[in-house]
């Protein structure tokens, strides 16, 4: 019966069910602020992966021009023979 509660107190935070829903006696609802509390709390060691994002994202481009710099002459008639059959 907890779990039943406890999913309901999340459904009810996330706004999905309303607060007819929602039947705690006073422990499961000290356990579920504790729990709350402590889900939305920001980890100190927790940065995300921006970094790693960022090395994705400048190689990515670095590929690309790279392709583009070795291929310039096929790519571009590449594309404007197929933009010329679609357009």
């Amino acid at each position: 019966m907890r779990s039943i509660g406890a999913l309901l107190s999340l459904l009810f935070f996330h706004g999905a069910v309303g607060p007819n829903l929602l039947h705690l006696n006073s422990s499961e609802g000290d356990e579920m602020n504790r729990l709350m509390r402590w889900l939305l709390t920001p980890r100190r060691d927790e940065r995300g992966d921006v970094p790693g994002w960022v090395m994705i994202t400048v190689m990515t481009i670095v590929i690309a021009s790279a392709i583009l710099a070795i291929f310039q002459d096929r790519v571009t008639t590449f594309l404007g023979d197929t933009l010329d059959t679609y357009m």
